[in-house]
């Protein structure tokens, strides 16, 4: 039998700079707000509220130290395969141009996640699923 986890290296990030802060509010971390469509402010409805603390803190998903625990517990948990959800690497228009610095900020977590296992992750194999990221947001159907 394989084991497998779905991965989501989405957590953690400003939105708007994709830069890695961590806590309470970063993207995906949202707590007690619903994201909010950022052109028109409407409510999108599509993200709960967290209402559980993660084991790890509201940690950035590129994060080493987050990274080395999680592929730690994989392994004592026998996970063979992860199947990492990844969004595109933050050129959207395929320009050479990074234009969506959250997924940019997606692609670096899920970089590192490569990195570590094939570091330190023994037996895991990796793979990505890859988004429908070409779709424009306002596409989007919620």
């Amino acid at each position: 039998m394989i084991l497998g986890v779905n991965y989501f290296p989405w957590y953690g990030f400003e939105p708007g700079t994709g830069i890695s802060v961590g806590g309470l509010g970063s993207e995906h971390w949202n707590s007690n707000i619903i994201d909010r469509e950022r052109r028109t402010g409407a409510l999108l409805g599509i993200y709960d509220p967290v209402v559980v603390t993660p084991e790890l803190g509201f940690y950035a998903s590129d994060d080493a130290d987050v990274i080395a625990q999680q592929v730690a517990w994989m392994r004592a948990t026998g996970i063979d395969v992860v199947m990492i959800n990844w969004w595109g690497w933050g050129d959207d228009d395929l320009n050479g141009v990074e234009d969506n610095s959250g997924r940019a900020a997606i692609e670096r977590a899920t970089k590192a996640l490569f990195s570590h296992i094939e570091q330190f992750g023994g037996a895991i194999k990796a793979f990505i699923q890859s988004e429908n990221w070409m779709v424009p947001a306002e596409q989007w159907d919620a």
